[in-house]
């Protein structure tokens, strides 16, 4: 029995099957199951990159659960491989919001500019999520942890899976990380094998990037003011 058939009805029935973490099932098949055409994914590395304390892979996957053949790949990798890490970094931002999986049916294409129920603008998409755009059928999205967190959990991860949370076009995407599902680990060379590019401080993109982390910053500062003076 191949693995996306086993998770999957791992999912379908909440029980545990083949040493799956059961804690991990149960919260994943409750998800699972209020989905419309919820369906396991395969995730493909298509580009390890680091960039300071932080660790970014990005993903691609089939939108319908297909596997995604060695020439397609190769196709995503080589386009990935031109695109700047100041995109990565900021599709890692945008990809863990609550509106980046609008999704057109069928296509996978990102819904953009307002249409349908996202929020998100065509001046906000990614460098990632034009590539994603490219290819039909197809979803890339980046994820990140910090050479402190735990890398296993946040980015060695070979399944996922997805449905719609809402119709027409919302969907809901979650990664299984493979400590959770016994499965061998990817990422035990990772931070040595990831490249460490340089970001150029003339990008918009890097720009928007460190405006969000500085606002945030700022967010956080008034917080801790304000709880020293006022609730201490």
């Amino acid at each position: 029995m191949n693995e996306i058939k086993m998770i999957t009805e791992a999912l379908q029935s909440g029980e545990v099957q083949a040493g799956y973490d059961a804690g991990k099932i149960k919260k994943w098949a409750k998800t699972f199951q209020e989905l419309k055409n919820p369906r396991v994914v395969k995730l493909y590395p298509v580009r390890d990159t680091r960039y300071d304390d932080s660790l970014y892979r990005t993903f691609a996957f089939s939108l319908d659960g297909k596997d995604i053949d060695e020439q397609l790949l190769t196709q995503i990798k080589e386009v990935m491989s031109q695109v700047e890490i100041g995109d990565i970094r900021y599709d890692s931002v945008q990809s863990a919001g609550f509106d980046y999986y609008f999704l057109e049916e069928g296509t996978g294409k990102h819904i953009t500019d307002g249409r349908g129920k996202s929020t998100m603008k065509d001046e906000d998409r990614s460098g990632v999520m034009n590539v994603s755009d490219m290819f039909d059928g197809i979803v890339l999205y980046t994820g990140c942890a910090h050479f402190s967190s735990d890398i296993k959990k946040e980015l060695d991860c070979s399944y996922a899976f997805i449905g719609l949370e809402k119709e027409p076009d919302e969907y809901k995407f979650v990664t299984m990380a493979n400590k959770y599902l016994k499965l061998p680990s990817t990422v035990e060379t990772i931070w040595e094998q990831a490249s460490g590019d340089e970001e150029e401080e003339t990008n918009p993109v890097v720009k928007k990037y460190q405006s969000i982390m500085q606002i945030l910053t700022y967010v956080l500062i008034a917080a801790a003011i304000i709880w020293y003076f006022f609730f201490r």
